[in-house]
């Protein structure tokens, strides 16, 4: 109520952007993405620079792909995160709108595009293993997949276990999995593979 007055009686003053960003977080935790990016973007319409500015944007791409698994408007989670990164180069964000960029080719079925964005976020994230990550190798496993190149995504899938043991998408991996060793012939691990998706509780 403090921060909505002080927005509401107070538009000049140096404490305005912080107010209505605290705002916009509060409503993007609520689910009220609609108000959350009406705020965000009166920050950014505004003269306001530095952090501010950064996290506002970064946010407004966030709201627009929670809201993408909706309405499909994949284009629009590439268009803010490039505006992020157009205007915010050395942001601390930068590997995750990287892949955010690369996950909305993907869901737009661009596939080699897709592809050659996870590679250069696979090297650039070589030896880190933030849970987030692990959808890197696993996009890299489904597109080569898709591609019908085997053995080079059954090489990638099969060590996302390893890398990421608390990968809560374990099951997609398992059945990337059971697809390439079938494609081999190799059926029993493909039906060990095919079972621990059917076993899983996610999956």
């Amino acid at each position: 109520a403090l921060l909505a007055r002080l927005r509401s009686e107070y538009p000049q003053s140096r404490y305005w952007a912080d107010a209505t960003y605290r705002l916009a977080i509060r409503e993007f935790q609520a689910k009220g993405y609609a108000e959350a990016a009406k705020l965000c973007q009166e920050i950014v319409d505004s003269k306001t620079q530095g952090d501010l500015r950064e996290h506002s944007l970064y946010l407004l791409a966030r709201i627009a792909a929670v809201e993408a698994e909706q309405n499909g408007k994949w284009e629009l989670v590439q268009q803010q995160f490039q505006r992020l990164l157009e205007g915010f180069p050395d942001t601390s964000m930068r590997l995750v709108a990287e892949f955010w960029i690369a996950e909305s080719l993907y869901r737009r079925q661009k596939y080699t595009e897709s592809l050659a964005e996870f590679d250069r976020l696979a090297q650039r994230t070589q030896g880190q293993t933030s849970d987030w990550m692990a959808m890197i190798p696993l996009r890299r496993a489904q597109l080569l997949a898709h591609q019908r190149k085997w053995n080079e995504a059954f090489a990638i899938a099969s060590k996302i276990p390893e890398q990421f043991p608390s990968f809560q998408q374990q099951y997609e991996a398992d059945y990337v999995i059971g697809r390439c060793l079938a494609a081999l012939a190799d059926f029993d691990g493909a039906r060990e593979a095919y079972e621990r998706v059917i076993n899983s509780e996610q999956g």
